[in-house]
């Protein structure tokens, strides 16, 4: 569930957010609004589902912000990671019936963000397996790896059951309801048939 608050440039709602997520490829669905991202081809898809349009970025792109954009790729992350805090705290807080420990996540000096995580979720062995083996390919662009919820998995040894985003004034909070393992179609992790390809935005 994804609760968006005062964010600017965006109404208020509460929506529904689908993760579908294996060891190489893992997909978010929002209301009209498709990303997936394949660490093994190194791509990030982003589909509309209303035009039935879509645009592919490399994950090298990711983080690619003005302050970086002269930099190396080493020296780009270096500084992504100066600029990336994460600090454990000892709150603990029972949410969607997991009890969850507190990470506070300072990105950048510009938002905050505050991750609720909890080892007991199911499936936990298996998703601490994914992060482990995508660990190679996060580690190649640290701002991916802040941006998926397994990302972090290994480093807070908890999977975030909350995750809660403080910028430009507002709050954006995402909360786990229900999370279950089984086979997945392989259809899901591709782009639909007829879709029109476009240029990014921001590529």
């Amino acid at each position: 569930m994804q609760k968006i608050k005062n964010v600017p440039g965006f109404n208020n709602t509460e929506k529904n957010v689908k993760n579908y997520l294996t060891s190489s490829i893992y997909r978010t669905d929002f209301d009209n609004f498709i990303i997936i991202m394949d660490f093994n081809l190194k791509n990030i898809y982003q589909i509309d589902v209303v035009d039935k349009k879509y645009n592919v970025k490399s994950m090298e792109s990711i983080g690619n912000v003005p302050s970086t954009r002269a930099m190396g790729t080493e020296e780009k992350n270096s500084w992504i990671m100066e600029n990336i805090e994460i600090t454990p705290t000892k709150k603990i807080s029972k949410i969607s019936g997991y009890s969850c420990m507190k990470f506070n996540v300072t990105h950048r000096k510009s938002y905050d963000v505050q991750y609720w995580v909890s080892d007991k979720v199911t499936g936990f062995e298996e998703l601490m397996g994914i992060s482990y083996e995508l660990s190679s390919v996060l580690e190649e662009n640290p701002m991916l790896k802040h941006m998926t919820p397994i990302g972090l998995v290994n480093e807070m040894q908890g999977f975030p059951v909350r995750i809660v985003t403080e910028m430009s004034g507002g709050t954006v909070i995402v909360t786990l309801d229900k999370i279950e393992q089984k086979e997945l179609d392989e259809d899901i992790f591709k782009v639909p048939d007829g879709y029109v390809k476009v240029k990014p935005i921001n590529p």
